[in-house]
């Protein structure tokens, strides 16, 4: 039976016009590239070569393996580096830390996928906000931080990369007293309760600012009530009148939570990108480049919701 080496021994000897020119191009003996073309003549019954003077050409059936063999190297050299970090995936292990609203969406389908096509593997989460998940991962202490992009820093030593985009909006429960008016005003919200996912502050700072320009000037004194169970916030808001600040994919991914309604406020929210960021080097762990592979077909299986 061929085997890669073989091919690759004959397309040298094409390319290099000779046996010898061939062997020194891939380091080694002309007997040893010989015993590859004679090894391939046998396997298939036919002649590669020929002779013309003193140089060696193709037969007509050497021609047609040629197409076939480069064909056939081109591919294995694109799966290959593919099947050595699926080698490597194999064991190991991968420290993860995750912004709180990241872990309530994806930490148990992220998780799970990973250590199912993956038994040996070991993964570790730490639960954190993104400042802290950022000191921990330039202190080496995890592997991958995701949360936040606006809190995380691209740095001469960690990649960032985008996830998804979230759009957070305003919900409230079917027969809300903001829902009677076609035009609600964003200073309507100092009536109510304002209860939310975790959100980094540097998000809630720009939130206030852009609620005081919209003249919302008491807008501190708003009882902002956070929690990290978009479940429990979701039950919350369908018994009383609290007015839920969440992300269009928090809500998607809660099938119940279609029950909620929008309230569309003159006021255009800053986006909630969530990002990773992890060690910048040539060629990144397999294991991070696996779990982000994972995360993002998550990410996407919760957008395509309608």
């Amino acid at each position: 039976m061929s085997d890669i080496r073989q091919f690759k021994h004959f397309i040298a000897v094409v390319e290099a016009g000779g046996i010898r020119q061939a062997a020194r191009q891939v380091h080694l003996t002309p007997s040893s590239v010989q015993r590859s073309i004679k090894q391939l003549e046998e396997h298939y019954g036919i002649k590669l070569f020929g002779k013309q003077g003193k140089s060696l050409r193709l037969t007509l059936n050497g021609e047609l393996l040629l197409e076939e063999a480069r064909a056939l190297v081109t591919g294995f050299d694109k799966i290959a580096p593919k099947l050595e970090q699926q080698s490597d995936i194999g064991s190991g292990n991968i420290r993860v830390g995750l912004a709180p609203a990241v872990a309530d969406l994806f930490m148990p389908a992220v998780t799970g996928r990973l250590i199912t096509d993956y038994p040996t593997v070991q993964v570790s989460t730490l639960i954190n906000t993104a400042d802290v998940l950022l000191r921990e991962l330039q202190e080496k202490r995890i592997d991958l931080a995701i949360g936040l992009e606006n809190v995380f820093v691209a740095t001469p030593n960690l990649s960032l990369k985008r996830i998804y985009a979230a759009h957070p909006a305003w919900t409230v429960r079917p027969g809300h007293p903001l829902l009677q008016s076609k035009n609600p005003k964003i200073s309507e919200l100092a009536h109510y309760p304002l209860i939310a996912q975790h959100f980094e502050p540097i998000f809630l700072e720009r939130l206030m600012d852009m609620l005081r320009m919209a003249g919302l000037i008491n807008i501190r004194r708003i009882p902002l009530s956070q929690c990290d169970n978009f479940r429990l916030l979701y039950d919350l808001t369908l018994a009383s009148d609290a007015v839920l600040l969440a992300g269009d994919i928090n809500i998607k991914s809660c099938k119940c939570a279609c029950a909620l309604k929008e309230v569309h406020f003159k006021i255009d929210l800053p986006a909630v990108n969530f990002s990773a960021i992890y060690p910048k080097m040539k060629t990144p762990l397999p294991l991070v480049l696996r779990y982000l592979e994972i995360l993002q077909e998550e990410f996407s299986k919760i957008a395509s919701v309608p």
